[in-house]
């Protein structure tokens, strides 16, 4: 297992996914009796692109260990470029459970549930949304489900909790009413490595009758995520509650604080060479002067690189760090690494779940000149970096990221270049490699 400089407050990393893939969940049922209603899910997927691509799909059974995959072989597709597939029957029937897509990260992805009468066909419809990096609840934090309801004739509350983790963990469960006081006792629940646990019917299993307007909490040890639905026995119903959204905001009403201006970006210069990794002085640290308590949206870095002798793994080349006392303290949104002697492209993302990492295969050359462009976007939750040659850009990768607090939160913001020494007998400093015409532009 390969594990990122303690220097950088870098963590161990899992498997990482083949290069240019990504992976979502959906929770998803198939041909599910509610009373008298039918309900099943259904999956649009779609290739905005000028090439097609290829996805898979695995669906991992509720209550299963999803990271047990003997004997299991997902279902292969391709998409054509510019098309769309609508796609149903995505279980077992009469079966729930996550169904995990992973492919291009071009293709999009969008699920819904169905009430589905044999007569009349869909008669009501819920939009199910697809977990990914961008959304999962991190370990120890808590996800708050609003506006829950019970009838003993009518709306009926389902909850559900995803394990997002490669481990068993645990989860707490707690309910309330209005006005605030418990609905019956919080509870402590095991969930399965990668899994779906569901709750049906779940504030009558809290000893409510009738309700409305529940809160139910949850938090667990490892990334996760949560829903309810409230599906009627009686009439077609669907409705999915997902987590709430809190006002920890930077948005403002007009009047309230300064409005948002493009013009104030952060803008740090290096022209020429400015750095040269060698024994003793192998480390760089450029601080990036942003404006405290700004959020800011986009980071955009170039510099040239001249490369030399490849080291034995990894060469460290930059990564953009938000520092802290501790490693805990510590936000590491991206560390570019080039493994020349492999002809791979690592980029680490800073969080060891999911996709902690993105890969790439290109023919880096020694004694090369390269143009480099990294694009941080928060926005768009993604990052590219590009090389150049020529102006020509001869190498790509892309993917989704886990840090979207783009601030300076009292310690600052740097671009570090290099290493101060050999970490984890991995990753080595750039030696006689040489950095020059830098520019990096931080947007709000």
């Amino acid at each position: 297992m390969i594990r990122k400089s303690l220097l950088l407050g870098l963590l161990s990393l899992l498997a990482a996914l083949p290069a240019l893939a990504g992976t979502i969940y959906v929770p998803v049922a198939s041909n599910i009796t509610v009373g008298g209603q039918t309900y099943t899910t259904r999956l649009w997927l779609s290739n905005p692109g000028t090439a097609s691509r290829r996805f898979t799909l695995l669906f991992l059974s509720a209550g299963s260990d999803g990271t047990s995959r003997t004997g299991v072989t997902p279902q292969s597709f391709t998409l054509a470029a510019g098309g769309t597939l609508i796609l149903g029957n995505l279980a077992p029937a009469g079966s729930r459970g996550l169904l995990e897509v992973t492919g291009a990260p071009q293709i999009l992805v969008t699920a819904r549930l169905d009430a589905v009468d044999p007569l009349r066909g869909v008669t009501a419809s819920a939009h199910v949304p697809a977990i990914s990096s961008a959304n999962l609840i991190r370990a120890g934090q808590t996800a708050d489900l609003q506006g829950l309801e019970r009838s003993e004739t009518g709306p009926r509350t389902n909850l559900g909790v995803v394990n997002l983790g490669h481990r068993a963990t645990q989860c707490t469960i707690r309910a309330s009413r209005l006005n605030g006081a418990a609905l019956g006792d919080p509870a402590t629940v095991t969930l399965q490595p990668l899994s779906l646990r569901r709750f049906e019917d779940a504030l009558a299993a809290l000893g409510a009758g009738a309700i409305a307007d529940a809160r139910v909490a949850v938090s667990c040890a490892d990334p996760f995520w949560t829903f309810a639905e409230i599906l009627s026995p009686a009439v077609p119903s669907a409705v999915l509650v997902t987590p709430t959204v809190s006002l920890d905001s930077t948005l403002a009403p007009p009047g309230s604080g300064p409005a948002p201006n493009p013009g104030s970006a952060v803008v740090v210069e290096r022209p020429g060479n400015f750095f040269t990794p060698v024994p003793g002085a192998s480390a760089l640290d450029v601080p990036i002067p942003l404006a405290s308590g700004q959020a800011y949206r986009r980071a955009t870095i170039e510099f040239d690189l001249q490369t030399n002798t490849f080291a034995p793994v990894f060469d460290s080349i930059v990564g953009l760090l938000r520092p802290g006392a501790t490693i805990a303290d510590r936000t590491l949104y991206f560390g570019f690494h080039i493994r020349g002697r492999r002809n791979r492209t690592f980029i680490d993302l800073g969080v060891p779940v999911l996709e902690p990492a993105i890969r790439g295969d290109f023919p880096w050359r020694e004694q090369t000149l390269y143009r480099i462009r990294i694009v941080y976007d928060v926005q768009a939750r993604t990052i590219t970096l590009q090389a150049l040659q020529n102006g020509q850009v001869v190498h790509t990768v892309t993917g989704g990221i886990f840090n979207l607090d783009l601030s300076d939160n009292g310690a600052g913001m740097v671009l570090k270049f290099g290493l101060p020494g050999i970490a984890d007998n991995a990753y080595f400093p750039p030696f006689n490699w040489t950095f020059s015409n830098l520019r990096a532009q931080i947007e709000p």
